[in-house]
């Protein structure tokens, strides 16, 4: 799918157009050296020229910075950039501050890219004037092919067209990703809000995106596949949430506050959206890391119960109970159940019925919760 540069090529100087605006597009690098010639060389065949790609070495101790390098020695586009290793959210603030682009996507190491992938998103975004630009991806695990039944669909759902936020009002937060590389941002509105990613080792993408998309006066989908994720790589940084529990506590709580202060407050469905979204966020994250520590998760519980919950509750005046049934369901569970409630629900599973859902297990998980529930229960989990 792509061709990689080698130490024979001439210099590839791209003169900028005066007919097309310049786009950013930030690659955060760590210890990829594997994959990233592959990534590089989709980016190097980009249809639409005039763009500058910003690798942010986040203190690699591979052959990355060699890589890196390379790319930049020989074609202008390409900038290396070296951090001390702080993670990808740091790493594409490093890269939103040294963009120059009137346009700016964010974009990682490993995955694979279409060859127009930055010409329809701009093109969206410049026939409709829209803030954001959406494009659908699809998974795969080893080596790429266009026909692999290996495929797998992920991304969002929505239809191709231009929305506002309000257009999809309850079901907002339940048809947008938290994923940063399908998506490309018109730069002054992203300056216009003072967007940053924050710096965390979970979930650090969920607040720059979801916000972007909501303080968003427009959002743009087109139906073309141009993203290809890249599935499988070793096990996922989320396996390890217990030795950060607090991280999605902190993202949906600065979430919250940005959506809380906006022209949103008062929107009923908006509201709804986001108080479904975050219970379930909550209810996910809780029994996650339930799964891989009872010492973490109790560090979560207690300061979701004794800080969080009293915050947004005050200062959102929103005690998270404005979504459907199935939220009020996972609110429940997650306030009044005990943590050994949760442990014993979980006790059943070899692995992680949250992180590896499917239908049956998903089903037995509530059921067992539910049970757990039930003063018949009781004795049963405090015997294991």
């Amino acid at each position: 799918m792509s061709r990689v540069l080698n130490s024979s090529s001439k210099r590839v100087n791209k003169v900028e157009s005066t007919q097309q605006g310049l786009i950013s597009i930030v690659v955060p690098v760590y210890n990829a050296e594997k994959l990233l010639k592959e990534t590089l060389g989709c980016l190097q065949k980009q249809t639409y020229q005039n763009i500058e790609i910003i690798l942010v070495d986040d203190g690699s101790s591979d052959n990355s910075a060699v890589i890196c390098k390379e790319f930049s020695l020989f074609d202008s586009r390409f900038h290396y950039v070296y951090q001390e290793n702080a993670g990808a959210g740091a790493a594409r603030n490093h890269g939103l501050k040294t963009a120059r682009g009137e346009f700016i996507i964010f974009l990682d190491s490993d995955d694979l890219f279409e060859d127009c992938l930055i010409e329809k998103l701009h093109s969206a975004l410049e026939f409709t004037g829209s803030d954001v630009a959406v494009c659908r991806e699809n998974g795969f695990v080893g080596t790429y092919s266009p026909d692999s039944s290996l495929d797998i669909e992920v991304g969002h759902n929505m239809p191709a067209g231009t929305y506002r936020p309000s257009d999809l009002g309850r079901a907002f937060f339940q048809s947008v990703t938290a994923s940063p590389w399908d998506k490309m941002f018109r730069k002054s509105f992203i300056d216009e809000h003072g967007l940053e990613f924050q710096n965390l080792r979970f979930s650090n993408d969920a607040y720059f995106i979801l916000s972007a998309l909501f303080l968003a006066n427009s959002i743009t989908w087109i139906e073309d596949v141009l993203v290809h994720y890249r599935m499988g790589q070793g096990s996922s940084l989320r396996d390890k949430m217990y030795l950060e529990p607090l991280c999605d506590l902190v993202m949906i709580d600065a979430l919250r506050s940005e959506f809380f202060s906006g022209k949103y407050e008062n929107n009923r469905d908006m509201i709804a959206s986001i108080d479904e979204y975050t219970v379930s966020l909550l209810f996910s994250s809780y029994s996650v890391i339930a799964f891989q520590s009872p010492e973490a998760a109790g560090v979560f519980i207690n300061e979701l119960k004794q800080k969080y919950l009293p915050i947004w509750n005050q200062r959102d005046c929103s005690n998270v109970k404005c979504g459907g049934f199935k939220s009020r369901i996972f609110l429940w569970a997650v306030v009044h159940l005990s943590l050994d409630n949760f442990i014993w629900a979980l006790s059943a599973f070899e692995e992680d019925p949250i992180r590896n859902q499917n239908s049956k297990n998903a089903k037995r998980y509530f059921l067992r919760l539910a049970l757990s529930s039930l003063p018949v229960s009781s004795s049963r989990i405090k015997h294991g």
